[in-house]
């Protein structure tokens, strides 16, 4: 998606699948393919200052941030997750000039995703949470001979598998922006959620470190294991962080090792929120045509449409005078 305000960042992904002897052509992720996440983006607005107009918040293309992580399930498919946010052309959101730009960050509609295929196997997006910032900076300056030694960090996006890779299990990191004065990743807490290939359910949204009287706000650089240790019940997502000591960039750093980022079997229960597949519920239309007698009027037609998004409307030809319902009726002989 190279040109224009239409330059943004897209998973590509190529696939073999005979252990790398041969591999297929590289298959571009089109986020534009599902108009409710551009639709959705651009619901965030911002006032232009010259102008006083407001504006949406980007072109309207989504975009990934900058960091991804990947594993493959146990069908062979992959799972990417990503941040996704609008991509911004307007100098006043960090656009550049507005014609070769891209730009993602906190103060605009952010969401996580995992980009995969869904259970039809077609290449599909699999809602995760929103997330309400992007990139926070630590450490203190007043603290360092330099600013630039503080440290610099986006949502830290990881996903894990399950042994046997029939669960998947997302991590990230995000602020709640509401409680710490700022739009930036600044008081980091760890989100997370799980989905289950064998029930095809997730797991509730999860913030592990809310309301934790220590940790709240304070994990830095989360390390997750790419592989979840198989529990009686579920498993467990092995987690290490980082704490800032003294809020310094240039002291030693600690860290610590969180076990209780623990998913039961029974926390599935949720249905996976892919973008709406037509092929799952295909639109069917049926005609059922009753022939007038000869020279009557007493023929009649009736649609009936089922499946794809309902509801349905009907219109028929305004010269004919008909009701625009699913059955018209008193039909003479003719074309309608």
């Amino acid at each position: 998606l190279v040109g224009g305000q239409d330059t943004v960042y897209s998973p590509i992904f190529i696939e073999s699948t005979d252990g790398g002897n041969t591999w297929e052509a590289p298959y571009e992720f089109d986020m534009g393919e599902f108009p409710e996440l551009s639709d959705s983006l651009q619901s965030s607005l911002f006032i232009d200052n010259a102008s006083g107009d407001t504006l949406p918040a980007g072109t309207g293309k989504a975009t990934t941030g900058f960091n991804t992580d990947l594993v493959v399930d146990k069908d062979g498919n992959p799972h990417l997750i990503a941040i996704v946010g609008n991509a911004a052309a307007n100098p006043l959101l960090g656009g550049g000039d507005g014609t070769s730009s891209y730009s993602i960050s906190s103060g605009i509609i952010l969401y996580t995703y995992d980009f995969t295929r869904d259970n039809l196997g077609e290449w599909n997006m699999l809602y995760l949470g929103n997330q309400f910032s992007f990139r926070g900076e630590f450490g203190d300056p007043n603290n360092s001979d330099d600013a630039a030694l503080l440290e610099g960090v986006d949502p830290w996006v990881q996903v894990s598998r399950s042994q046997d890779g029939s669960a998947i299990f997302y991590s990230w990191t995000d602020t709640d922006t509401s409680l710490s004065g700022s739009t930036d990743n600044i008081a980091t807490t760890q989100k997370g959620r799980a989905f289950d290939l064998d029930t095809y359910k997730v797991s509730p949204y999860t913030n592990w470190t809310q309301g934790d009287a220590t940790w709240d706000g304070f994990i830095l650089m989360p390390k997750v294991s790419p592989l979840a240790i198989d529990a009686e019940d579920g498993y467990t997502v092995p987690t290490v962080f980082m704490d800032l000591d003294g809020n310094n960039a240039l002291t030693p750093v600690s860290f610590w090792y969180v076990s209780d980022v623990n998913y039961a079997t029974a926390d599935f229960i949720e249905e996976p929120g892919f973008f709406y597949n037509c092929a799952q519920n295909p639109f069917i239309t049926d005609v059922d045509v009753v022939e007038p007698a000869c020279g009557a009027a007493d023929g009649s037609i009736t649609v009936t449409s089922s499946g794809g998004l309902g509801s349905f409307s009907f219109a028929w030809d305004a010269n004919a005078g008909l009701a625009n319902t699913s059955t018209v009726s008193d039909l003479e002989a003719g074309v309608y």
